[in-house]
C-alpha cells in the first residue's frame, strides 16, 4: 500500500528496505551463502533491496553469520516424544524401503556413530538409491541439531584442499550425493578416505602459508553419507576393486530402492530427527533384553521363502545353493526388481558387484554366489 501511494504522490517516500528486512529473507529464504544472496537478488530483489546488497557485498559475509546468529534460538516445534515416528516424511520412508532397510538397524547405526564416532566397530552409515528416494530429505536436519556452521559437507570435487575446513571448530560430517569412487581420483585419495573414516590419525593438506601446509588430524566425530545407487561402486582411473573393498569395509550400506518424490517439500526439523533416531534404537535394545534365549535351530541357516523370491527366475534355486540368508536374498530381490530384471541369467559377476547391497554380503557368501550362478 505504501508503494501504491508513493507511486501516485511523490512526497511520500518508499519504505526502506533494511538490514533487518534481509536478515528476515535470508532466513525463510534458506540463504546460506553470498553467491546464493547474490542470485536471489539479480531474480527477485525489489530495487531497495539489490541497493542494499550490492553497496555492502563485502559484508555479505558478516551479514550470514549474523542472521544465523539470529536463527539461533531455541526451536518453537511443538514434536512431542513419539511424534517423531508418526512424521508422515519418515514413515513414507522407512515404509516404501521396508524390504531392504530396517529402521531400527538404521538408527542404532546413526545412535553408534554420533555417539562413538568411527572405527573399526562403528562403521559409517551410507543410505544409497536413486534420485527422489528421500534419503536426503531424512538426514537435513543434522544440519539444523548440530548448527549449520558446525557440519563439514561434501568438498568440492577437484578441490586442492578438500579437508581444509574440517580443521574448523565441525561437530558433524554430513557427505550427501557422495561418489567415493569419483572423489578418490584426487579429492579424496583412498588412503585418507580409509583413514578418516576409521578415525585414524592423518594429516590434512592446507596452504604451506600455515604448518609447512600438512597438519595432523583425526575425526572421532558422528558421520554419515548419501550415494546415488546406480554405478557407485565401478571401479575408475585410480580406484581399483581392491581399493572399493577397503572403501566398503568402512562403510554401512543401506539401499533404499523406491522413489518417494513427494518428500521434497518435507521442513526439516532438528527435534523430530532426535526422536525418531532415539526411540526407534531404544526400540531396538527393548526387542534384544525381551527376546527369548536362542534355540539350537535358531543358528540354521534361514531358508529363503521361494514365492517372494520367483519375481526374479532363478534367484530361488541361487539362493538355496548360496545359502544365503533370507533377508539378504530379500535385498537382493528388491534390488534386482528395480532395476527391472526378469532372470539371474541376464546378470554378469561385475553386475551382481555392483549391487548397492553386495557389500552387505560376507565374503564367503560373496563366493558362493557367484560360483553358484552357473
Amino acid at each position: 500500500d505504501a508503494e501504491k501511494q508513493a507511486s501516485v504522490d511523490p512526497e511520500i517516500k518508499r519504505p526502506r528496505f533494511s538490514k533487518l528486512d534481509l536478515t528476515a529473507l535470508i532466513i525463510s529464504k534458506g540463504l546460506r551463502t553470498k553467491a546464493a544472496i547474490l542470485a536471489y537478488m539479480q531474480e527477485h530483489g525489489s530495487y531497495e533491496a539489490q541497493v542494499l546488497v550490492h553497496s555492502n557485498q563485502k559484508k555479505l559475509k558478516n551479514f550470514l553469520d549474523e542472521a544465523a546468529e539470529w536463527h539461533s534460538r531455541p526451536s518453537r516445534c511443538t514434536a512431542r516424544a513419539g511424534d517423531g515416528l508418526e512424521s508422515n516424511a519418515v514413515n513414507t520412508f522407512f515404509a516404501a524401503n521396508q524390504a531392504t532397510i530396517s529402521k531400527f538397524d538404521l538408527a542404532v547405526a546413526l545412535r553408534a556413530i554420533i555417539c562413538k564416532g568411527p572405527s573399526k566397530t562403528t562403521r559409517v552409515p551410507l543410505v544409497a538409491g536413486p534420485t527422489n528416494s528421500g534419503k536426503t530429505t531424512l538426514f537435513l536436519p543434522f544440519d539444523e541439531v548440530f548448527g549449520f556452521q558446525h557440519v563439514f559437507h561434501k568438498p568440492a570435487l577437484g578441490s586442492k584442499f578438500a579437508l581444509r575446513n574440517i580443521l574448523k571448530d565441525k561437530r558433524f560430517l554430513f557427505f550427501d550425493d557422495f561418489r567415493p569412487v569419483e572423489y578418490g581420483q584426487e579429492t579424496l585419495p583412498v588412503s585418507t578416505f580409509l583413514s578418516l573414516f576409521q578415525g585414524q590419525p592423518l594429516e590434512v593438506q592446507v596452504s604451506q602459508a600455515f604448518h609447512d601446509g600438512n597438519m595432523d588430524f583425526e575425526w572421532r566425530r558422528g558421520c554419515i553419507m548419501t550415494a546415488k545407487a546406480e554405478g557407485l561402486w565401478i571401479p575408475r582411473g585410480a580406484v581399483s576393486q581392491e581399493d572399493i573393498r577397503h572403501m566398503q569395509s568402512r562403510v554401512l550400506m543401506f539401499s533404499a530402492t523406491a522413489t518417494v518424490p513427494n518428500l521434497r517439500d518435507t521442513v526439516p526439523c532438528a527435534r523430530c530427527l532426535c526422536f525418531w533416531i532415539r526411540e526407534l534404537a531404544a526400540q531396538h535394545d527393548t526387542r534384544l533384553v525381551l527376546q527369548a534365549p536362542p534355540s539350537p535351530s535358531h543358528y540354521a541357516i534361514e531358508v529363503p521363502d521361494m514365492r517372494r523370491s520367483e519375481s526374479i527366475t532363478g534367484l530361488a534355486a541361487l539362493a538355496e545353493r548360496a545359502k544365503l540368508p533370507a533377508h539378504k536374498i530379500d535385498q537382493i530381490r528388491a534390488e534386482l526388481e528395480a532395476l527391472g530384471a526378469i532372470h539371474i541369467a541376464e546378470l554378469t559377476a561385475a553386475d551382481w558387484q555392483s549391487l548397492s547391497c553386495w557389500p552387505t554380503l560376507l565374503p564367503f557368501e560373496q563366493r558362493r554366489l557367484l560360483a553358484s550362478r552357473s
